[in-house]
């Protein structure tokens, strides 16, 4: 059986030299295409066969849930946000431009599912952008981001 490209990749390079893997969505390298969840699947099988942390680079996620439900075959009854709920399943953890999905205009979101790395970051976080329960944001842009993340997947908005 072929090697996918990133079985390859990761052949090549050895899983040492891969901190971690990651997938846009919506895929703005590739014109802003929704990612199925078929592939964001075999991706993430991929990395977690070799012991790699996945990570979405989610600023659009909504949209691309939202895409999925028009698009993918098994999806078309699924509420967006339970389509959202199966996305972020498949990884350790995400990142978040909040100026796009979350409808607001400053701040982000990083979020992950392990502890350790976690710490790391949190040391990281207080000495560059602020404490972990703001990231240097004002409060106001905290709560714009909440409502933001909530309405985004708003179905009636997202068509």
């Amino acid at each position: 059986m072929d090697k996918t490209p990133g079985q390859a990749f990761i052949e090549k390079y050895g899983r040492e030299k891969i901190p971690f893997g990651m997938m846009t969505v919506t895929n703005n390298a590739g014109g802003g295409q929704p990612v199925s969840m078929a592939n964001l699947k075999a991706v993430s099988e991929l990395y977690r066969s070799h012991g790699i942390p996945f990570f979405i680079d989610a600023a659009r996620y909504a949209e691309n849930c939202y895409f999925i439900k028009l698009r993918e075959k098994g999806f078309e009854c699924k509420p967006v946000k339970e389509i959202a709920r199966e996305l972020f399943s498949y990884a350790d953890g995400m990142c978040m431009s909040a100026k796009k999905d979350a409808i607001v205009n400053m701040g982000g979101l990083l979020c992950m599912n392990d502890e350790s790395l976690f710490a790391n970051v949190k040391n990281e976080l207080i000495l560059r952008e602020g404490f972990p329960t703001y990231g240097g944001l004002a409060g106001r842009d905290l709560d714009a981001m909440a409502v933001g993340l909530y309405e985004g997947l708003d179905e009636a908005y997202l068509s």
